[in-house]
C-alpha cells in the first residue's frame, strides 16, 4: 500500500510523491470492500459455515451466496417462532475473505426460545461447549424438538418441490450463449430465487435435525452416561444417508448413468474395468483438457453441479475429475453391508432393561408395553428423516449452483470478448451486482479498484484459517 500526492497541471497530472503507508492496520490490509463491519462485541466462529464457503471465498462468490446464506437463517429462526432481529446485525459476516456465523446472535435467539440452550448451539456448531452456565431444560428441548418434528412433514414437501424444480431446470438444458443480455441476466433470477428458496429448506432441516437428534441424546441419557447416549444415537441413525447424501450424488448419478451406456461408451457397465486406454492415456499424459465424457455421464455430471460452493466449479468443468471418480469407484470401493437397525435396538433394548432406573420406571408406571423404547424409536426415525432431508436440500442446492456457474461462464465469455475484463479470473473480483450491470452495459469498476481486490486475494489466500471463536475483527 502507497500513500500518493499528486497535482493537476492544466491537462497533466504530475506524481509528486509515493511512499509505502506507515500506518496500516490488519484489517485494512484484508479488506477488498466486502468484509462487512460487524458489532465489536458478538462472538463469531468460522463452524456453520466453512462446510458451504470454504477457504478465502471471491467478491463474486461472496456476495452471490452470503445474502442467501443470510436470508436460509432468518427463515429458520422465523419458523421456530424466534426473532431473527434486525439486518443491520447479520447471522453472517466475512474476515479476511472468510465467512463466519455470529454465533451470539444465535445464543440469543436460543435462550429466547421455550427450552433453548446457548450452549446446545455451541455444540451442533463448535462440536463442544464453551458456555459456563447452561441455562436449558431439558424437557424444554424434548418439547422443541417434538415441535421440529411437526414441522418437518411441510419441510418435507418443500424440499420434494424445490428438488424436483432444481433437476427440470439442469434437464431443460437452456442455451444460454443464444439468449440477448437482458433475457440472460432473467434466467440468473429465476435459478437464484429457486436457489433461496432451496437454502432456506436446508438450514430449516439442519436446524430440525440438530434438534431431533440432540434429544436423542438427552432422552437416552436418562439412563445412559453422556458417552453412552451420544455411541447409541449414533448407532439408530447409521447408514441414515447412504445414497441419499450430498457426496453421494455424483455417486449415484454416474452409477445410474453407468447403467444406461453400453460397454463401448462406460467404463461402469463393467465395474471391474479401469477407465478406457485412451481416456487413461489422456489423464497419464497430463491433458485434461482432452478428456470426454459419454453423454450419460455428461449429463449426470450437470446434474451433481457445483462441486463445492453454489456457482462455484462444476463437475461438468472437469471430465478428468469425473474419471478419475469412476476409476477409484471401480478399482476400490467394496460393499458394505447396511447397518441393520433394528439389530441394533434391539439391542440397545437388552442394555436399558439391566438399568436398574429403567426397571423402576416401569415397574411404577404399571406399563405392559413399554412406550420408552418405541418413543426412542421414533425419535431415531425422526433424526434419521431430517439429516436425509438436509442432505436432500443440500444436493439440489449444488445442482442449481451448476446454472448459476453456466451463467457466470456465459457472461464472462461476453464481457472478454467486449474487452471489459481481460481473463476468465478477473471475473472473481466483481461483486453479482456489478456482473450484472456489466452485462446490461454499465461501466466497469476503476482499474486500480479491481488491482487492490487482486492484491487482497493474493493476501488472503496466504492468511491463516480464522480463530475458531473470535469477537470483533480478528
Amino acid at each position: 500500500p502507497q500513500d500518493i500526492e499528486w497535482a493537476s497541471v492544466g491537462s497533466d497530472l504530475v506524481l509528486l510523491q509515493s511512499r509505502p503507508v506507515t500506518v496500516v492496520g490488519p484489517r485494512s490490509l484484508f479488506d477488498d470492500g466486502f468484509d462487512e463491519p460487524v458489532n465489536s462485541s458478538d462472538k463469531f466462529t468460522p463452524y456453520g459455515v466453512v462446510e458451504m464457503l470454504p477457504d478465502a471465498v471471491s467478491p463474486l462468490l461472496w456476495t452471490v451466496n452470503a445474502p442467501m446464506i443470510e436470508h436460509g437463517y432468518r427463515s429458520a429462526v422465523a419458523g421456530l417462532g424466534g426473532d431473527p432481529g434486525r439486518r443491520e446485525r447479520p447471522f453472517i459476516g466475512r474476515f479476511r475473505g472468510r465467512g463466519a456465523l455470529n454465533l451470539s446472535l444465535l445464543q440469543e435467539i436460543a435462550e429466547s426460545l421455550p427450552g433453548g440452550s446457548a450452549s446446545d448451539v455451541e455444540r451442533q456448531f463448535l462440536g463442544t461447549s464453551v458456555t459456563e452456565h447452561d441455562t436449558g431444560r431439558r424437557g424444554g428441548r424434548i418439547r422443541t424438538a417434538l415441535h421440529a418434528r411437526r414441522e418437518l412433514r411441510k419441510l418435507n414437501d418443500e424440499i420434494d418441490l424445490v428438488v424436483t424444480a432444481a433437476d427440470a431446470i439442469v434437464d431443460l438444458e437452456v442455451d444460454l450463449a443464444s439468449l440477448p443480455a437482458w433475457r440472460l441476466a432473467g434466467y440468473r433470477r429465476t435459478v437464484r430465487d429457486l436457489a433461496w428458496r432451496i437454502a432456506a429448506a436446508e438450514v430449516s432441516a439442519s436446524s430440525a435435525a440438530s434438534a431431533s437428534y440432540r434429544a436423542l441424546e438427552l432422552v437416552l441419557a436418562r439412563w445412559l452416561d453422556e458417552p453412552s447416549a451420544s455411541s447409541w444415537a449414533q448407532r439408530l441413525t447409521a447408514g441414515t444417508l447412504g445414497r441419499h447424501g450430498a457426496g453421494a450424488r455424483l455417486d449415484r448419478e454416474l452409477h445410474d448413468a453407468g447403467e444406461a451406456t453400453t460397454p463401448s461408451d462406460s467404463t461402469l457397465a463393467d465395474p471391474g474395468r479401469a477407465v478406457p486406454e485412451s481416456i487413461a492415456r489422456e489423464l497419464n499424459d497430463h491433458k485434461p483438457d482432452k478428456a470426454h465424457l459419454p453423454p450419460a455421464l455428461a449429463r449426470a455430471a450437470r446434474r451433481a453441479g457445483s462441486r463445492a460452493v453454489y456457482g462455484g466449479p462444476t463437475w461438468e468443468e472437469a471430465p478428468q475429475l469425473v474419471w478419475q471418480r469412476i476409476r477409484m469407484d471401480a478399482s476400490h470401493r467394496k460393499p458394505q453391508p447396511a447397518p441393520d437397525r433394528a439389530a441394533a435396538l434391539d439391542e440397545l433394548a437388552t442394555v436399558l432393561r439391566s438399568r436398574r432406573s429403567w426397571k423402576y420406571i416401569r415397574v411404577a408406571t404399571g406399563q405392559i408395553v413399554d412406550l420408552r423404547l418405541r418413543l426412542i424409536d421414533q425419535m431415531s426415525r425422526t433424526a434419521a428423516q431430517a439429516l436425509r432431508m438436509r442432505e436432500r436440500a443440500k444436493s439440489a442446492l449444488l445442482t442449481l449452483g451448476g446454472e448459476e456457474r453456466r451463467g457466470i461462464v456465459e457472461i464472462t465469455a461476453r464481457l472478454i470478448e467486449s474487452h471489459q475484463i481481460r481473463t476468465p479470473e478477473d471475473v472473481d473480483l466483481l461483486a453479482d451486482r456489478e456482473l450484472t450491470g456489466m452485462l446490461l452495459g454499465a461501466p466497469s469498476p476503476p482499474s486500480a479498484d479491481l488491482h487492490w481486490r487482486r492484491a487482497v486475494a493474493r493476501r488472503t489466500r496466504q492468511a491463516p484459517p480464522l480463530p475458531d471463536v473470535f469477537t470483533g475483527y480478528p
